[in-house]
C-alpha cells in the first residue's frame, strides 16, 4: 500500500493570505456579469450603512425578477409548474439578486455554474420537486 504525500502548490505557498484573498475577490467580481454589475451613478454611498430596499429602489431589477426573488418557495414552484416561469428565469433573478447583494456587502453570489446547469436541464423536473416535497 503507497501513501501519498501531498504538498501544496509552489505558487500558492509563495502567496500570502492577503494576496490569496485579493485574487479570490477579483476572480469573484470578475465573475459577475457586466449587465448585473451596479452602475456608479446607482451605488449607494459608503455611509449608507441600511442597504436592504436597494434591489427596489435601485430601478436595477424588472418587476418579475422581484416578484420571483421576493416569492416563497411553494409559490416559486407553483409558477414553473405553470410555465409562468422558467428555472432558468428563477435561477437568473435568485443569481442578479445575489451578485447585487455581493457588490453591496462583500457576499459570495452565483453565476456561471447554476445558469449552465439550468440551461442544460441538469436541474430536477418541477414535477419531481414536487414530489419530493408533497
Amino acid at each position: 500500500m503507497h501513501t501519498a504525500i501531498m504538498s501544496r502548490p509552489t505558487s500558492m505557498s509563495s502567496r500570502s493570505w492577503e494576496e490569496i484573498g485579493a485574487a479570490k475577490r477579483k476572480e469573484v467580481s470578475d465573475s459577475i456579469p457586466e449587465e448585473w454589475r451596479i452602475p456608479p451613478r446607482v451605488f449607494p454611498p459608503e455611509t449608507q450603512l441600511d442597504v436592504a430596499n436597494f434591489p427596489v429602489e435601485s430601478g436595477l431589477f424588472t418587476t418579475e425578477e422581484l416578484e420571483i426573488t421576493a416569492a416563497y418557495a411553494e409559490d416559486i414552484l407553483e409558477n414553473v409548474r405553470t410555465s409562468k416561469w422558467t428555472a432558468v428565469q428563477v435561477a437568473q433573478s435568485f443569481c442578479k439578486r445575489a451578485a447585487v447583494a455581493h457588490q453591496l456587502v462583500g457576499i459570495l453570489g452565483c453565476t456561471d455554474n447554476v445558469l449552465v446547469s439550468c440551461e442544460s436541464g441538469l436541474l430536477m423536473s418541477t414535477r419531481s420537486i414536487h414530489r419530493q416535497t408533497a
